[in-house]
C-alpha cells in the first residue's frame, strides 16, 4: 500500500528514500520562501538617513530619507521640537531631546521606527533636572546621557552636567559614578565601537 502513495512511487523513480524527498521538498520550500522573502523586501527599508530639519514654526523636527532623497518624509511632530538625536546602531530606535520652554530642561524620548510609537524614558523635568546629549550603546540596549540639577528652587542657577546611564531592559537611570565621595562632572559620553 505504501508503494502507491505518490511520494512513494516519486522517490522510487529517483532511487531515494521517502526521507531523502521529504529533505529535497522542505529545502526547495524554504529557498522558495526566502526567493519570495527578497523580492517582497524594499532595499529603502534598509537604508535610511535620519536627520534634523526646521519646519514651518521655524523648530526642528526628525525626518527620515533615502540616502539618494527620492525618499523623505517627517518622523516627529513635537510641541517644542527636537534639540539632538542618536539611531541605535540597528537603526530600530531614535532617541531625543525634546525642550520644556516653561521650565528650561529636556527630557529624553524613544521612537521606534518599526511600529512609529514614541515614549518618554526619563523624567528629568519632574526631579528639578535637564537632561541631553543621548548616545546609544552599540548594542543598544543602554543609553548614556548629560545631566544637570536645574535648581529652580535656589539661587545657585543650573548645576554642573553628570554623566547618567538608562538601562532600557530594567527601566532605570543611574549616575555612571557613585557620587558619594564627592562631586564628579562630566560631559561628552561616547560609547565604545564594541560597548
Amino acid at each position: 500500500m505504501l508503494d502507491t502513495h505518490p511520494l512513494a512511487r516519486m522517490a522510487q523513480r529517483f532511487g531515494l528514500t521517502i526521507f531523502d524527498l521529504t529533505v529535497y521538498l522542505v529545502i526547495v520550500v524554504l529557498l522558495g520562501l526566502i526567493g519570495l522573502t527578497a523580492i517582497l523586501s524594499d532595499e529603502r527599508d534598509r537604508e535610511w538617513v535620519i536627520y534634523l530639519q526646521m519646519d514651518e514654526r521655524y523648530l526642528y523636527e526628525l525626518w527620515i530619507s533615502t540616502p539618494d532623497g527620492s525618499d523623505q518624509r517627517q518622523l516627529t511632530a513635537t510641541r517644542n521640537g527636537i534639540w539632538e538625536f542618536d539611531v541605535s546602531s540597528d537603526g530600530r530606535y531614535v532617541v531625543y531631546t525634546q525642550r520644556n520652554f516653561s521650565t528650561g530642561g529636556h527630557d529624553l524620548f524613544i521612537l521606534d521606527l518599526t511600529t512609529g510609537e514614541t515614549a518618554q524614558i526619563t523624567d528629568c523635568e519632574g526631579q528639578d533636572a535637564d537632561c541631553y546629549a543621548p548616545k546609544f550603546q552599540p548594542n543598544g540596549r543602554l543609553i548614556a546621557y548629560e545631566r544637570a540639577s536645574l535648581n529652580s528652587s535656589s539661587p545657585v542657577g543650573p548645576g554642573a552636567p553628570r554623566i547618567w546611564i538608562l538601562n532600557l531592559d530594567a527601566n532605570e537611570t543611574t549616575p555612571l559614578i557613585d557620587e558619594s565621595n564627592g562631586s564628579v562632572l562630566g560631559t561628552g559620553a561616547t560609547w565604545s565601537g564594541d560597548g
